[in-house]
């Protein structure tokens, strides 16, 4: 029973910051669009809210992945273990796409 409930709880330990890694990969999406189409004077905010989004979904993924450590289902371990890869590559384009659009703006490239 103790080990069965100890199950349970890591694998919440586990939702609750992949739920908050995958809203920062949807707030991370919006960036660009924030940094392209926002206002010129507030760019940087957007290059800095960018990077707040990345800082918070990798200490997100971290996280889960300590706790992956200690979960016993393969099948559970390793559908999380493919997330975290896609989360990662997402987090890394978003912030390069919002950083490529900042840039763009900041040396008079952007509209």
């Amino acid at each position: 029973v103790r080990r069965l409930a100890l199950q349970a709880a890591l694998r919440t330990a586990t939702e609750v910051p992949l739920e908050v890694a995958r809203a920062c990969a949807g707030a991370l999406d919006m960036a660009e669009g924030v940094a392209r189409k926002g206002n010129p004077n507030a760019v940087t905010d957007a290059a800095c809210g960018a990077r707040f989004l990345h800082a918070a979904l990798w200490g997100a993924l971290y996280n889960v992945e300590v706790n992956l450590k200690s979960i016993k289902d393969p099948s559970y371990v390793h559908a999380k273990v493919d997330e975290l890869s896609a989360l990662r590559e997402h987090a890394e384009l978003g912030l390069a796409a919002a950083l490529r659009q900042v840039d763009e703006k900041l040396r008079g490239g952007g509209p």
